[in-house]
């Protein structure tokens, strides 16, 4: 490998950004009225830092109504955290899928 493909190679190495992974996706009510409470734990398991947009997917099993919210968590290397997102919805049997991805969209 030249001194040229080398550079290029660490260089990207060095500008990787986060892998987002989530986990443990529940859903609850609220302490806040009208609203659901997701929660979802997300882990970078890469070794860059970034910005990572979540995506909180609500379904009512019964009627099918969705409801979409979207948050963005800046990640550092290795980090984990715990996503708490109070949802307003109406009162229901909710499902909730969360998607965390890099680069954002």
């Amino acid at each position: 490998m030249g001194p040229r493909a080398l550079i290029l190679t660490l260089a990207a190495l060095g500008c990787q950004g986060p892998r987002p992974h989530v986990d443990g996706v529940r859903v609850r009510p609220s302490p806040v009225p009208g609203h659901y409470r997701i929660e979802a734990h997300i882990a970078n398991r890469g070794r860059g830092r970034g910005e990572v947009s979540v995506r909180i997917r609500l379904r009512e099993r019964n009627s099918g109504q969705i409801v979409h919210e979207d948050r963005d968590l800046d990640l550092a290397a290795r980090e984990e955290v715990d996503l708490v997102a109070d949802v307003p919805v109406v009162p229901g049997d909710w499902a909730a899928t969360v998607d965390a991805d890099y680069p954002q969209e």
